[in-house]
């Protein structure tokens, strides 16, 4: 048995087993295993873009897949936007990587060389922000990456394959 953001797994031959983990607080985790386990195979590397660990794992491990960043979950990005400091009556004031601190900017250069050179067969976006204190309310990841150039360097690359009211799934094209 692990214990990993607040939440306890029992692993079963390596892997970690599913009637444990359907008992265990879900925070949206099954719905992004389940797009890993549709829009992508073993041994791919994936990208998802969450505010928590919560998203990616077990799932990438249970999944048999790869990170394809060198960053699990988007945890820098809450140091960079911390909403202790911020007007809570405010919009989220998006920045183009031109307008973001060194730290951050570096953070976002390393996203993106990491995906350079992983070429990951999937990219989850979360939409999960209002559970975790540490991102404004109104943040939105796929709006920050938009924002900051990420995207546009990678969006011809990808096709939209899923979106709901709590995730958007791009996978790459062939």
């Amino acid at each position: 048995t692990i214990f990993l953001g607040g939440m306890t797994y029992r692993l079963v031959r390596g892997m970690v087993d599913e009637k444990y983990l359907v008992n265990a607080p879900d925070y949206g985790a099954t719905e992004v295993a389940m797009l890993i386990k549709n829009f992508s195979n073993v041994n791919d590397r994936v990208v998802i873009f969450s505010p928590s660990p919560l998203h990616s794992y077990p799932a990438l491990l249970q999944l048999q897949r790869y990170p394809g960043t060198r960053y699990l979950f988007l945890f820098p990005v809450s140091f960079f936007n911390n909403p202790l400091y911020a007007d809570p009556t405010s919009s989220f004031n998006y920045k183009s990587i031109e307008q973001m601190s060194h730290a951050e900017a570096a953070y976002v250069q390393q996203m993106r060389d990491d995906m350079l050179a992983s070429k990951p067969k999937l990219l989850v976006f979360t939409k999960f922000n209002n559970e975790f204190d540490f991102l404004p309310d109104n943040f939105n990841v796929f709006d920050y990456f938009v924002a900051n150039g990420l995207w546009e360097a990678f969006s011809s690359q990808y096709q939209l394959v899923s979106e709901t009211p709590t995730t958007l799934a791009y996978q790459r094209r062939q």
